[in-house]
């Protein structure tokens, strides 16, 4: 990569888990919990892109992280003939864009809760943050009663009630499953995944159930610096892509679709290789 992405855009922290060429294809379950931690670290790069450069992000952002990690992979593979090869490709850079992928598919999906304004479908996701709210505090009941965590918690989000209630309880709800993470390890039957869900339900609808008073020209504000963010790191993520598809094409040659596929390229699965038997028919 010829030094196209910002060094501010290399965090220094742990790096996220990237997608590897075995779930490549797995876009709908790519998981973002720890990536509203790369977006904040990201944030500095994404603000320096010149404003005329900065490009709408089209199509899904998930398929985009999927894409770009499944190219990262087959091109770090071949490190030794990218250092031989293509001496001025930036190798940390290309390392970096998997964890940018997950930065813009976070920043693509805070657009989407904001815009969330069909009453229909705020009483869809209403339904099932109750469902959750009801499994999550069924749950910490128990832990109450056996002594695993206090009770005080537990009971201040059972005292309210109505819409924005319920949405607040599956954020609060979330918050006690992670600090009692330890004490409650394998003693309740609530998965990690429906205590992430709860977490990422309640806030979209908190983000779209303010008083009214509240919303106007304060969400409008929200909703076009949420695009912008999101914009931004797609432009940073795209320019970052087409360096990788270009070291791509040297090395893979005709093949350099299925292995750094295009950006929103739904190519991205894994194909079996024939069995013996399949050889033989």
């Amino acid at each position: 990569m010829s030094k196209n992405i910002p060094k501010q855009a290399k965090p220094t922290a742990k790096k996220a888990t990237p997608v590897t060429a075995a779930n490549a294809d797995e876009a709908s379950v790519l998981d973002l919990a720890g990536a509203p931690l790369l977006v904040e670290r990201l944030y500095a790069a994404a603000m320096a892109v010149a404003e005329s450069t900065v490009k709408p992000l089209q199509g899904s952002a998930r398929l985009a992280c999927v894409n770009v990690s499944r190219g990262v992979a087959n091109v770090l593979a071949e490190r030794a003939r990218v250092e031989r090869e293509l001496p001025s490709f930036d190798l940390a850079a290309a390392a970096a864009l998997p964890e940018l992928g997950l930065a813009t598919a976070w920043a693509a999906e805070e657009v989407l809760r904001f815009s969330v304004e069909n009453p229909a479908e705020i009483q869809t996701m209403l339904r099932r943050a109750s469902e959750l709210r009801g499994l999550l505090l069924l749950s910490l009941d128990g832990a109450v009663r056996a002594g695993f965590i206090p009770a005080a918690p537990v009971a201040k989000l059972r005292s309210g009630s109505g819409g924005f209630d319920t949405a607040g309880d599956c954020v609060g709800a979330s918050i006690l499953f992670q600090k009692y993470a330890v004490v409650l390890r394998g003693k309740t039957p609530v998965s990690a995944a429906q205590i992430k869900e709860a977490a990422a339900l309640g806030s979209a609808l908190l983000s779209v159930m303010q008083p009214k008073a509240a919303r106007g020209r304060e969400k409008a504000d929200a909703l076009k610096a949420a695009i912008d963010l999101r914009d931004r790191l797609g432009t940073l993520l795209a320019a970052g892509h087409a360096e990788l598809r270009r070291a791509g094409g040297w090395l893979f040659g005709e093949a350099r679709d299925a292995r750094v596929p295009p950006l929103l390229s739904h190519a991205a699965t894994v194909r079996r290789k024939p069995t013996a038997s399949a050889k033989v028919a």
